[in-house]
């Protein structure tokens, strides 16, 4: 329960998070890990520096869903700076931004059928309007590490308390 604005902010699960906001919300599988000191999100086409909040709410190694708002991904300056990378699908031309739609290269796919595996690593970015024309072209992104969410894989309640 809460405002629109507290549920989009910080929802209480997956359910809630999946459901406000347009374009919805990007989910990824991922394991929190220890790299040079740093805590990482890491797994399937993610890797990307994990929320300093995080650490004292997960165990390395654990299976987490980590949420992305569409808002919060943004072209990476340069694909070694990237924490994921889509390939795109659509983008739609709306002036002063452009919703894309692509997915995560470097998933593994669990099924056979290509149409299959890219529904279940889409991925939604608005970028700038006057972005550069992006069809089928492979988009580096970072993600706003301050505004991702993180949730149980089990459960799928928030870690953020």
């Amino acid at each position: 329960t809460g405002s629109p604005l507290d549920l989009y902010d910080r929802p209480a699960n997956r359910f809630v998070a999946g459901c406000i906001g347009t374009p919805t919300m990007n989910f990824f599988d991922v394991n929190l890990s220890r790299k040079d000191g740093r805590a990482r999100l890491d797994g399937g086409g993610i890797a990307m520096r994990a929320p300093a909040w995080l650490e004292s709410h997960a165990r390395a190694d654990e299976p987490l869903l980590l949420g992305v708002r569409p808002q919060a991904l943004a072209p990476a300056a340069d694909a070694s700076s990237a924490d994921l990378r889509i390939a795109v699908d659509v983008v739609e031309y709306l002036g002063t931004e452009s919703h894309v739609v692509g997915h995560l290269v470097g998933a593994a796919s669990h099924t056979d059928n290509e149409a299959d595996a890219r529904a279940a690593q889409r991925v939604s970015v608005i970028v700038p309007g006057d972005a550069k024309p992006l069809l089928h072209h492979v988009l580096p992104l970072t993600a706003d590490v301050d505004a991702v969410h993180v949730f149980a894989a089990g459960s799928g309640l928030s870690l953020r308390t």
